[in-house]
C-alpha cells in the first residue's frame, strides 16, 4: 500500500498507508478484488474532482447505452456525477444518486435531480419503480458489489434493464502498471468479461449483451505507451506486476513513452477502456448473491 500511496501523491492526492494489500479472485464469480477492502471517502473524491478530467461530459458508453434505453419510463443513474447522462435520456424522466455534494449542487443549478443517498436507501423507498437503471464507472468503487447490484435490481420493474459500464480488465487498461486510479481506495474491484457473464447465474437478471468500446481517441497514446511498456518488460525479463516503482521500471516506462511516439501501433481491433453489460430483470425470481 505504501507504493500505491506514493503513486497517488503524483496526482496531488494523499491516501493513508494501511499496510499490505492482497490481489485476489472470487472462486464463484471470478471477480478480482483487493483485500482488505479500502474505499475512498467523500473528501477523497472531492479532491479528485478538482481535476478537470474526472467528470467527463461525454463518454462513449453513453451513446452505447442510449441504444438500449426504453423509450418510456423513469431512468435511474447510480453514481451520477453531475448528471451529464440526463441530457441523453431527458431530464424529465431522469433521477440520479450521487455522494459528492459539490456535484449535486452543480447539477441542481442545471435543473437535474440528484439525491444524496445510497442505492440501498433508494431501493427501500422506490421498489420496482424504474424502466432502466444505469451505472457508469461505479461498480469498481463499491465495497460490496453484490449487495449494490441486488439493490439496483430491486428498483427495477419486471423486465426493466440494468446497464453496467465498468473498466475492462480484458482491455488494455488491465495491462497498465502503476495506475493508482485502478487501485484502492479508488477502484477496489476489477471486472473481466467472465464476471459480467456470471452475473446472471448469481442474480435475478438475464444477460442481453456485452459490448466493448474501441480505444477512444483520447486514450490512443495511453494505449500505445501501455503496449510498448509491456513489450519492453518482456524483453527485459521483468515480471507482470500491478505496481512497480523500481528504478528499472521507471527507466523502462520512460523508454516506452518515447518509443510509443515513434512506433504508432494501430489500436483498431483492440478493446478500449470500458465494457458494457446489459441485463433484463427476471420477473419474480430471487437469487442469493454469491458475489463479493
Amino acid at each position: 500500500m505504501a507504493d500505491v500511496a506514493r503513486l497517488y501523491r503524483k496526482l496531488n492526492v494523499t491516501v493513508e498507508d494501511r499496510g499490505e494489500l492482497e490481489y485476489m479472485e472470487c472462486g464463484d464469480c471470478s471477480l478480482r478484488f483487493f483485500n482488505p477492502i479500502i474505499t475512498g471517502n467523500e473528501a477523497f473524491y472531492a479532491r479528485l474532482q478538482n481535476n478537470d478530467w474526472y467528470y467527463m461530459e461525454q463518454k462513449p458508453e453513453y451513446e452505447t447505452s442510449l441504444k438500449w434505453l426504453p423509450r418510456e419510463g423513469k431512468i435511474l443513474e447510480v453514481g451520477a456525477g453531475e448528471g451529464a447522462f440526463s441530457r441523453y435520456c431527458g431530464t424529465d424522466r431522469y433521477v440520479g444518486l450521487e455522494f459528492n455534494k459539490q456535484a449535486i449542487e452543480s447539477a441542481g443549478r442545471k435543473g437535474i435531480r440528484l439525491y444524496h443517498e445510497t442505492i440501498e436507501q433508494h431501493a427501500g423507498k422506490s421498489p420496482a419503480t424504474y424502466s432502466a437503471v444505469v451505472m457508469f464507472q461505479v461498480l469498481e468503487h463499491a465495497a460490496s458489489p453484490g449487495a449494490f447490484l441486488s439493490s439496483a435490481i430491486d428498483t427495477l420493474a419486471d423486465g426493466g434493464l440494468l446497464i453496467i459500464a465498468v473498466p475492462s480488465e480484458d482491455g488494455f487498461l488491465g495491462e497498465v502498471i502503476n495506475n493508482p486510479l485502478n487501485m484502492p481506495p479508488h477502484h477496489v474491484t476489477r471486472w473481466p468479461d467472465r464476471v459480467l457473464r456470471n452475473l446472471e447465474t448469481i442474480l435475478p437478471i438475464k444477460l442481453v449483451a456485452i459490448s466493448h468500446e474501441p480505444v477512444a481517441s483520447f486514450h490512443q497514446h495511453y494505449f500505445r505507451r501501455t503496449r510498448m511498456n509491456i513489450r519492453l518488460r518482456k524483453i527485459m525479463g521483468m515480471q507482470r506486476r500491478l505496481v512497480d516503482t523500481s528504478i528499472m521500471a521507471t527507466v523502462v516506462q520512460k523508454c516506452a513513452s518515447l518509443l510509443s511516439l515513434l512506433i504508432r501501433e494501430d489500436p483498431s481491433g483492440h478493446k478500449g477502456h470500458t465494457v458494457i453489460g446489459v441485463y433484463e430483470k427476471r420477473a419474480g425470481e430471487k437469487k442469493g448473491a454469491r458475489i463479493l
